[in-house]
């Protein structure tokens, strides 16, 4: 009987080319819109990190509140002092960024982004090997006064060892000219591996080069400041217990250096998940919103449409009564036809959502986090679906409680 109020329904929405034209492409709009859009919120608000166990991550900032400075790097010192006395994370590491001057086969300089990080970080981010082995607490040795600068043992990222080398299966060993020294080859990263770091942190996205700085935590100027902390909590913990220990190692490094304490030195404990979005956050809910609005704009259309049509149909509707048609069977016929325009309207949503993702991602900022990753998946078809059935019961109902207000 549901097939054949379907096929009966889609009679009408050909015979009437004009109104279903108008209604599908004003719900299509709408459903578009609201999809482009929201597999924006999926991609960057919802979306988990992609690492493991990426709830327990967090990100340790350094502010200097007497001064007015939010989230100052870190002195190699500091860390060290962190990493021995933060007995609540499982582990915690460092980075910083930069371009290094790398020759290539034209003998002309490539400016390289390369990421200079504490040992263990690729391992507590949960990063894989696919050649060679990971950087190791011997790359990170410091030179001996008066000895030759050492080489630098790097782990060159996937991307990389393809377009610079050329993907040849002797890379582990290969040396190169790496700014002002040598490096040599000992990992190739997995392919695809990302930094998602707030943009706020400068942090590049992509590093192509991955070395370990040789710091001498011992005698290294407290006042010269570089690394980023990223820590991993261990299980059960809370990132408000974490933050009072974070306060007494702040406490600590005040009392045993005067300019810490003059310039206001406090650590704040973020989870990396909402610090990556803390920037755009607001922004794109203000804009879903809107959007979730437009949708509901559309449905009011299309609910006035087929109330208009309805008006129209009372004929139509007092013969199929006369015949012995119930006002259950009245109203499936009316919700089939809100249900074939509501379809149609999803599927073609669904294309005009993949040209607006097109055009968001063309428009959005470089720095926009995990801008890559916004594309129409499961989670976004699934709201997709949702929307339509919405669609369906707020312009399929709506007409015929409107109409029964006037009788």
């Amino acid at each position: 009987m549901l097939i054949r109020d379907l096929i009966h329904s889609s009679r009408g929405l050909r015979k009437n080319f004009a109104f279903s034209l108008t209604a599908i492409s004003t719900i299509a709009m709408g459903i578009g819109a609201s999809t482009a859009i929201f597999s924006v919120v999926n991609a960057v608000l919802l979306r988990p990190l992609p690492y493991p166990n990426p709830a327990r991550l967090v990100l340790i900032e350094s502010d200097l509140k007497a001064r007015g400075v939010k989230d100052f790097p870190f002195s190699p010192p500091d860390f060290a002092d962190i990493r021995a006395a933060a007995n609540l994370l499982d582990d915690v590491s460092g980075i910083f960024t930069g371009r290094v001057p790398v020759p290539g086969d034209n003998a002309e300089s490539e400016q390289v982004p390369s990421a200079f990080c504490i040992p263990n970080f690729l391992r507590l981010m949960g990063a894989r090997i696919v050649r060679g082995r990971d950087l190791a607490v011997a790359d990170a040795a410091p030179v001996p006064p008066g000895a030759p600068p050492a080489v630098s043992m790097v782990v060159i990222r996937y991307e990389y060892w393809q377009r610079r080398f050329g993907g040849v299966a002797n890379i582990i060993g290969r040396s190169f000219d790496f700014g002002f020294g040598k490096a040599q080859v000992v990992g190739v990263l997995e392919p695809g591996f990302k930094l998602l770091f707030p943009p706020k942190s400068g942090i590049d996205r992509e590093p192509e080069i991955w070395t370990a700085p040789r710091f001498n935590y011992a005698t290294f100027d407290r006042n010269l400041v570089s690394l980023n902390l990223i820590g991993r909590m261990k299980p059960g913990v809370t990132v408000g217990r974490l933050q009072a220990q974070m306060n007494g190692i702040a406490n600590d490094l005040q009392s045993r250096f005067p300019i810490k304490r003059t310039s206001g030195l406090t650590f704040r404990v973020e989870p990396m998940q909402d610090d990556v979005v803390a920037s755009v956050r607001p922004a794109i809910r203000t804009l879903m919103g809107a959007v979730i609005f437009l949708l509901l704009i559309a449905c009011a259309n299309v609910a006035n449409l087929l109330l208009v049509r309805s008006s129209s149909r009372s004929r139509e509707m007092a013969v199929r009564a006369a015949v012995g048609a119930g006002r259950w069977d009245l109203a499936r016929h009316m919700l089939c036809e809100s249900l074939l325009i509501a379809l149609a309207g999803g599927v073609l949503g669904v294309v005009l959502a993949r040209a607006g993702i097109t055009f968001l991602t063309s428009l959005a900022p470089e720095r926009l986090p995990r801008l890559g990753d916004i594309a129409i998946d499961t989670t976004t078809l699934l709201f997709t679906a949702a929307a339509t059935i919405a669609a369906t019961t707020i312009f399929g109902i709506f007409p015929r409680s409107g109409r029964r207000g006037r009788t």
